[in-house]
């Protein structure tokens, strides 16, 4: 594909001279290189920025110097370039308001920043006069060859902030992993030894620790953990970043999530009343204990 360049840029920036087409196919003809915009995406990604735990660590992939009609941009004075001096090798910007850099990878991240408040750099892959063909196949080669996470790893992966944060800002689904080790580890649990944490991808050798379910029937960490969060939440990912979001006054913690008496397990995380019953109905969660 030839040379590209690491960058920070920063995402004010971005949202100015950046711009993304979804695929279009007129007879023969096809034009732009991009899913469409997924408004939904966007949003939680606007969510996620303005948590105080936010950051965009993988690199948004840009061709630089074509305009969004496929014409290429040659003029010196207006066409992105590379400047070395003695402190290092740069990228040359003229006109911070041109829309120069055709997004090959990562338009939802940054149109999450045009209703964010959030600021900051972000790391970019810059691609000078990348033609429109190999844009899409660059594209295409990335999101064809993607695999998902498998579910129960990345609950135990967030499943960290069980050592290193307190309780008080474990967000439905930690409280949710953090119940599925101990029920797996309790003696006399009905799910002791039968939930596996983690998918197993070699035998065990001998001398480990055995975590592996007992003989009969097991069920995978993410089938517990999604049942037991369901009976707390409706939207864990609104929960966690109402959670994690900053205040003048350090950060919001699971004392500001809303009761719901949909579910029925949501007063063990945001410490309100047990929900009692009198003449048949039950009452709302209003206060604390």
């Amino acid at each position: 594909m030839g040379t590209f360049y690491i960058a920070a840029v920063s995402s004010d920036l971005l949202k100015d001279v950046t711009y993304s087409r979804a695929t279009e196919i007129n007879g023969m003809n096809l034009t732009g290189n991009q899913r469409g915009l997924d408004d939904d995406r966007v949003r939680e990604i606007t969510n996620y920025l303005e948590t105080n735990n936010a950051a965009i660590p993988n690199s948004v992939i840009l061709a630089v110097n074509y305009y969004e009609d496929d014409s290429l941009e040659t003029e010196p004075t207006k066409a992105w370039s590379l400047i070395q001096n003695e402190e290092g090798l740069f990228i040359d910007i003229p006109d911070d308001k041109a829309k120069l850099a055709a997004i090959v990878d990562g338009q939802h991240r940054i149109n999450g920043f045009l209703k964010s408040k959030t600021k900051m750099d972000i790391p970019c892959s810059i691609y000078f006069e990348l033609p429109p063909s190999l844009q899409a196949l660059v594209f295409a080669t990335i999101n064809f060859n993607q695999k998902k996470v498998d579910k129960s790893l990345a609950y135990q992966l967030f499943g960290y902030q069980l050592d290193e944060s307190e309780s008080d800002y474990w967000s439905p689904d930690i409280v949710a992993v953090k119940l599925s080790r101990e029920f797996n580890l309790q003696e006399g649990s009905p799910f002791q030894n039968r939930i596996e944490l983690v998918k197993k991808v070699k035998p065990k050798k001998e001398g480990e620790e055995n975590n592996q379910p007992v003989e009969g029937w097991s069920i995978s960490s993410a089938c517990f953990i999604a049942g037991v969060t369901s009976l707390i939440t409706g939207n864990a990912k609104a929960d966690r970043y109402e959670i994690g979001k900053k205040k003048l006054l350090g950060n919001s913690s699971r004392l500001d999530l809303k009761p719901n008496e949909k579910y029925p397990l949501r007063f063990l995380l945001s410490k309100w009343k047990r929900p009692s019953y009198k003449n048949g109905s039950r009452k709302v969660f209003s206060e604390y204990e």
